[in-house]
């Protein structure tokens, strides 16, 4: 809900704990997995849109996605 008001700063550590437990419970190939991982990715993509993408946590998962989603955007420019 908070995501899809605009909140991805309220929004992202809760993407980021389920992607952890999903991995930690189901593993990194099991479908749900996959699905909370471009959950995520989304959030974050579109915090960065919105230009809250400063406003995230430094979470390390978050982090690195960011930094992966930066670099994939600059490579396109």
């Amino acid at each position: 809900m908070a995501e899809s008001q605009g909140r991805y700063a309220e929004a992202e550590p809760l993407y980021a704990r389920a992607v952890e437990t999903a991995l930690q419970t189901l593993g990194q190939d099991h479908p749900n997995t996959q699905i909370f991982i471009n959950n995520f990715v989304g959030c974050l993509q579109q915090a960065i849109a919105a230009g809250q993408g400063d406003s995230l946590s430094a979470h390390p998962l978050t982090q690195l996605v960011l930094g992966q989603l930066r670099e994939s955007q600059s490579a396109l420019e």
